[in-house]
């Protein structure tokens, strides 16, 4: 998916704050794939450049967690790549 353009779809507005890279590991966090390795593995990155997105991502969203995040997106607070919480 290419946010070239400018258009992040239909997310809530914390969530525009977010890179395309950000965007990426929310949505794998979100899809289930929560350890920082896996994260890491999926995305050819490395474990710390996870972790420290993730410090980012967390100010920006206001979450505290991982499972903060899957929970603020399952309830519909936080849309990861337009998809509402399941």
């Amino acid at each position: 998916m290419s946010f070239s353009d400018g258009s992040f779809g239909n997310y809530s507005p914390y969530a525009r704050e977010l890179t395309p890279r950000m965007f990426e590991i929310a949505e794998q966090i979100v899809s289930g794939n929560t350890t920082t390795k896996g994260i890491a593995e999926a995305l050819t990155i490395r474990p710390q450049t996870v972790k420290n997105f993730l410090n980012v991502i967390y100010t920006r969203l206001g979450v505290e967690s991982r499972m903060d995040l899957v929970i603020k997106h399952r309830d519909g607070l936080i849309a990861i790549h337009g998809r509402p919480g399941l």
